[in-house]
């Protein structure tokens, strides 16, 4: 159902949100946990009144594609409350399966939709707004937007870039209505981010289609009108609104002019048309500081002496200079001259510009495989480089040279290497070199820690695997979190899987570990599962009794498990005595006599 893991999550949120997230969800504070379809929905017990709404949004693989909460959270990564709803997810299985909503409403005629639609207005009249933005943003953007850009119309463009402008505006900001003269003053700390994707994505496409077909001319246009559109908005907003959503805004400026400048760049300007689109830029300078790469195209055009001697191969690459500020303008040269066919300059830019990557890439393409290898030993030293090559040369059928690349990237690259790893153990377990496959398995188990690849490791060491086991293990010692602790219970290594949970004591694995100890270690497990009660009623924490209960219960198991009857009776007796006054809590305990 799910194929993500707790390195995932932790990978998605900082480690303060993991931390508390876990502990959420060891303290029983996710409720209703139900999926439907690809969306997974709970509701989590927080500081305020009401529970908060998570949201979690999975691929068709079971990852996690996206999550929201309603909690006010905004520092980066994911909160507690989504931390904690993906941990129950993972190890609860008390999950609701309910049908996708497209399948409850997709026999349902367009009768009855309205229907639905006006009961649910009638009882939530927070919805009505809602359905009225919702059909503005709708009517802002009708199919007839996309259509060829040989016959688009600015005049539509421009207005429905405003009407679905002032309608995510209105969204974010939870206000009315809102005339053309500007937005109310008022200001609101809850402001939401504008979406300008959705805003400006219909009009994008009718640049990107002439653009990959060639027609740079009839994409420009477009871009021009769009971007005159979005300054004329960018001017109306309130400076609160516009800080808010500052980020957001360079985004998407950078997008628009980059793509301008590419439509620019594919075009055979004279001088005239140049200095003619400069003035224009120039217009937009004060509302849209991102044209800096727009101007820079239109001056240097491809006659720029650095760079024409760059394109020529007269410069070496230590010695090439194409006076941009950034990499942005380079990779839009070297995108044209890729869709242009003209490759030798594509390499010459790319080697010039330090593009490295880029360069031993187009070589891998052409089918110059020896100095592909050759290049990439030189220059490549991050692993996603040598992923990338490496599985170029494979779907070209150079599978010698790809596993070449990838062995090399092992051994010698930098940053995350478990990706390759992964990649390696398969394609060479394939191509028969087992050597390379347990190689690259072990670099996996190291990066990550995973269960899945020692046990690869194992399947691929096969009548070695007691020297190998003895050396991995060895180098789990040196790790104290918690990723080692399916490794240790997989080993039956119970001392060192408690030992881990010592050091951690709101592990997400800890139910696993306390059962799997059941038996050998009682008095462990029965000192953890009280300790997680007591904290919960010594706090007087009144909403996760429930959970307290629950860890006693478990703690109730181990005692008549090992026939100490009396000494439960006896801790048992001594909770009551000591939260007597408490008159809820004695109820629940007395139903563990």
């Amino acid at each position: 159902m799910f194929t993500f893991t707790e390195s995932d999550i932790r990978g998605l949120s900082t480690d303060q949100s993991f931390t508390r997230g876990r502990r959420y969800y060891q303290s029983g504070a996710v409720r209703r946990l139900t999926l439907r379809s690809n969306l997974l929905t709970a509701e989590v017990a927080g500081s305020d009144y009401e529970p908060y709404q998570v949201r979690v949004a999975l691929t068709e693989a079971g990852q996690i594609a996206d999550a929201i909460c309603t909690c006010p959270y905004d520092w980066g990564g994911f909160c507690k409350h989504i931390v904690a709803v993906l941990l129950a997810a993972l190890h609860e299985a008390r999950i609701e399966v309910r049908p996708a909503l497209e399948t409850l409403l997709a026999d349902l005629t367009a009768d009855q939709l309205r229907a639905l639609l006006l009961r649910l207005a009638e009882d939530r009249p927070d919805l009505t707004e809602q359905i009225e933005e919702t059909v503005e943003a709708l009517a802002a953007q009708p199919e007839e937007t996309v259509q060829a850009s040989a016959s688009y119309d600015p005049s539509r463009i421009r207005r429905t870039i405003q009407s679905a402008f002032c309608a995510a505006v209105r969204a974010a900001t939870g206000q009315g209505d809102h005339s053309r003269g500007g937005y109310s003053d008022y200001w609101d700390e809850n402001v939401g981010e504008i979406d300008f994707h959705q805003i400006f994505e219909p009009h994008l496409q009718l640049a990107y289609e002439p653009l990959d077909a060639g027609e740079a001319a009839a994409a420009a246009e477009v871009l021009e009108t769009v971007i005159e559109q979005w300054v004329v908005e960018v001017e109306d907003l309130e400076d609160w609104i516009y800080e808010v959503n500052e980020l957001a805004l360079h985004e998407k400026g950078e997008e628009l002019t980059e793509l301008l400048a590419e439509a620019l760049l594919s075009m055979d300007l004279s001088p005239a048309e140049r200095a003619e689109w400069l003035q224009v830029v120039e217009a937009w300078d004060q509302t849209l500081p991102e044209v800096e790469i727009v101007r820079l195209a239109l001056e240097q055009g491809w006659d720029h002496p650095p760079l024409v001697a760059v394109l020529q191969g007269r410069i070496p690459a230590e010695e090439g200079d194409v006076s941009e500020p950034n990499d942005s303008l380079t990779q839009i040269r070297l995108r044209i001259l890729e869709r242009q066919g003209r490759l030798q300059e594509y390499l010459h830019l790319a080697r010039a510009a330090g593009l490295f990557a880029a360069h031993v890439n187009m070589l891998a393409r052409m089918g110059q495989v020896e100095q592909t290898i050759e290049m990439a030993r030189l220059h490549l030293v991050d692993a996603s480089d040598f992923l990338a090559l490496a599985q170029i040369l494979a779907d070209r059928g150079c599978m010698a040279a790809a596993l070449e690349v990838a062995a090399h990237g092992l051994s010698q690259a930098g940053g995350r290497r478990l990706d390759l790893a992964r990649w390696t153990v398969q394609q060479a377990e394939a191509m028969g070199d087992l050597t390379l496959a347990q190689s690259a398995a072990e670099t996996a188990f190291l990066s990550a820690m995973q269960l899945e690849d020692y046990k690869q490791v194992r399947r691929l060491a096969g009548e070695r695997w007691s020297q190998v086991r003895d050396r991995l293990l060895e180098h789990l010692q040196r790790v104290t979190d918690e990723r080692v602790i399916p490794i240790y219970l997989y080993e039956r290594m119970l001392p060192q899987a408690m030992a881990v949970i010592d050091r951690n004591p709101y592990s997400a694995y800890f139910e696993q570990v306390a059962k799997a100890a059941h038996m050998e270690h009682p008095d462990w497990c029965i000192q953890h599962y009280q300790q997680r009660a007591e904290s919960i009623m010594d706090g007087k924490r009144a909403k996760h009794y429930e959970s307290a209960i629950e860890w006693l219960r478990c703690a109730r198991e181990v005692y008549l498990l090992h026939q100490r009857q009396i000494a439960w009776a006896n801790y048992l007796n001594g909770l009551l005595e000591k939260h007597a006054r408490q008159y809820k809590l004695v109820l629940m305990l007395r139903r563990l006599q």
